[in-house]
């Protein structure tokens, strides 16, 4: 197992490297109200990618190129439940 500390020097966590596993990303509240908000005013859209400064977009290229713009340059796509 390997260790690892993280910046502030306070914390050791310990990891498996050869333990794969996936975890689910968590969407804010605030960028899934977006998203559901989003999806309701145009239904015919199937995902919506929200940038962090809470801008929804589309069109996945309109949404990377905006947040191109931006500090934290991360775009959450969400898809419309089936």
């Amino acid at each position: 197992m390997a260790k690892k500390t993280t910046t502030d020097g306070n914390t050791t966590v310990t990891e498996d490297p050869t333990k794969k596993t996936e975890a689910t990303p968590k969407v804010s509240d605030a960028i899934a109200g977006i998203a559901k908000k989003t999806l309701a005013n145009y239904p015919n859209l199937k995902e919506v990618h929200v940038t962090s400064d809470g801008t929804a977009f589309g069109n996945h290229g309109d949404a990377k190129n905006h947040a191109r713009t931006l500090k934290d340059t991360n775009v959450v796509t969400i898809k419309r439940d089936k």
